[in-house]
């Protein structure tokens, strides 16, 4: 019974309610209906008769609409989820693939975490023929659908300057990298209109391995790359600015590190760090990734990369991932 008094409660606000809220509203106007024949409408419809009567049309004619919108809400969104799916597809096959990542490196991991379907950050690599292995982690501006729109044209840009037009020096690439996004976006420079960092653009870190010298060269757009060696620890930091439009737009620097044997290299977005979680519902922190990676780094990268699935799992909990992440893993051998 109560049930029932809650259905017609339901009725009456969506179906009668608006009837009378109407006839009320015609007051203020010129046809206005005598007050006498809206307070009848209102008599008329909360009379426990009018229920009796009409209650059971009226309720299952309201059940029907209700029924037919969420028939049309699940087939949009069924479509929506589709033509999303589809996109993933897309996506995977511009993202650098497995194989070829295994083909230039000796031993390497890509820890790879959409938020949604598709994803803002993407990975990348390719090796030259000056025997030099370039690749990058980066994270869109957005994630979803318009993230992953970015991910395509950061991916392109970085086909363009490094493959086909064959810039090398790590730094020129980011210089060249935001000229074109800013470019593609169709934004003018105009420095005194940027208030912050939240124009359409990425954050970045780009490293360049010439296996001739054993050299490293980084730049790096809001993104570090971490060096691990005999369990210590090395940060290199890129610039404090990103990939698009901001108030610093400095030339991008570049810093050169001599690798060793055994080194192990990680690159990421931000989605792992800024995760919330844990006892106390905050930050995972990227000290905390740090910490991790000193932990685990000497575990084979496959492990490695489990081992940051399994405690970004536990840290996350029963929360939703807020961010997506990627994170790549290289061992120099």
């Amino acid at each position: 019974m109560q049930k029932e008094n809650s259905l017609e409660k339901n009725v009456f606000d969506h179906l009668i309610t608006p009837i009378i809220n109407s006839l009320k509203n015609a007051a203020d106007t010129e046809t206005s209906l005598p007050i006498s024949i809206i307070q009848e409408y209102n008599h008329i419809f909360q009379n426990p008769l009018f229920w009796e009567n009409f209650k059971d049309q009226i309720i299952q004619e309201f059940a029907s609409e209700m029924i037919e919108q969420k028939k049309e809400l699940i087939q949009k969104n069924s479509q929506i989820t589709d033509s999303i799916k589809y996109a993933q597809t897309i996506q995977q096959a511009i993202l650098t693939s497995h194989e070829y990542f295994t083909s230039v490196f000796s031993d390497h991991f890509v820890y790879y975490q959409p938020k949604d379907i598709v994803s803002g950050d993407f990975y990348w690599a390719f090796k030259t023929k000056t025997n030099k292995i370039y690749w990058c982690t980066a994270d869109c501006t957005g994630h979803g659908v318009p993230g992953a729109f970015m991910t395509m044209i950061g991916n392109s840009l970085l086909n363009e300057i490094i493959i086909e037009n064959e810039v090398e020096e790590t730094n020129i690439i980011l210089d060249k990298l935001r000229e074109s996004v800013i470019k593609t976006l169709n934004k003018s420079v105009d420095i005194t209109s940027i208030a912050d960092r939240n124009s359409n653009g990425m954050d970045i870190a780009l490293c360049c391995w010439d296996l001739t010298t054993n050299e490293l060269t980084f730049s790096g757009a809001h993104s570090s790359v971490i060096i691990i060696r005999n369990g210590e620890l090395i940060q290199l930091k890129g610039d404090r600015q990103p990939i698009g439009l901001h108030r610093k737009m400095d030339p991008f620097n570049v810093i050169h590190f001599q690798l060793e044997h055994g080194d192990r290299l990680y690159t990421s977005s931000d989605g792992y760090t800024d995760q919330l979680g844990g006892p106390e519902y905050k930050r995972y922190s990227f000290t905390q990734l740090k910490t991790l990676l000193l932990a685990i780094a000497n575990l084979q990268m496959e492990e490695q990369k489990e081992e940051l699935s399994k405690h970004h799992a536990a840290w996350k909990g029963a929360f939703d991932q807020i961010d997506d992440i990627v994170v790549v893993g290289v061992l120099v051998g």
